[in-house]
């Protein structure tokens, strides 16, 4: 039997509400969702221990993926292997944001965690309505971001020693990236 979840505050589908919910996902926490469907369980799906406890919570086997939520098409085109085939962006175009999932392949070095897709070459992407679309524009925010200071830090762009860079990812998410996440 999965763990009991503490449901520990509800907020608004609002701007403050996502604030808290990305800050809350970058500290490895779970939320709850509503899509067009039902409500749904959501970690960083970047973070192989959010991941892991959903996984855990849901007593779900390792051997299935989970969707993966997506601002637009422009924000997937960034975990996929290549430019995704017309057919899917036909269907993008007409049914997201919407309850279409669509299972493309995976870039290589995609920051998403192999648990996602259960280790396949491949991920099942999703763009929600509203409270989710603002989420993952959050969390899509969140990930350039972070892709950005670490490659300027690794190219020599930005000073790693003289100033403090409280932003910086060692692994993990903070406070400041997230609320430059949201905007």
């Amino acid at each position: 039997m999965a763990p009991a979840v503490d449901v520990t505050r509800i907020v608004a589908a609002d701007e403050p509400g996502i604030a808290a919910a990305v800050v809350a996902l970058a500290q490895g926490e779970l939320i709850g969702l509503p899509t067009e469907t039902v409500y749904g369980l959501g970690v960083d799906a970047c973070s192989t221990d959010a991941v892991e406890l959903l996984f855990r919570l849901k007593g779900r086997e390792a051997a299935k993926g989970v969707s993966v939520l997506a601002s637009g098409l422009a924000a997937a085109r960034s975990l996929l292997a290549a430019e995704p085939p017309a057919g899917a962006v036909a269907l993008a175009d007409a049914f997201w944001p919407g309850a279409l999932t669509l299972v493309l392949p995976r870039r290589k070095n995609s920051p998403l965690s192999l648990l996602v897709s259960a280790g396949l070459d491949s991920v099942a992407l999703r763009a929600p309505d509203t409270f989710g679309a603002f989420l993952a524009l959050g969390l899509t925010m969140m990930v350039v971001v972070q892709a950005f200071v670490n490659i300027s830090v690794v190219l020599g762009l930005m000073p790693t020693k003289g100033i403090p860079l409280p932003f910086v990812s060692a692994g993990g998410s903070s406070l400041i990236i997230n609320l430059l996440g949201m905007g």
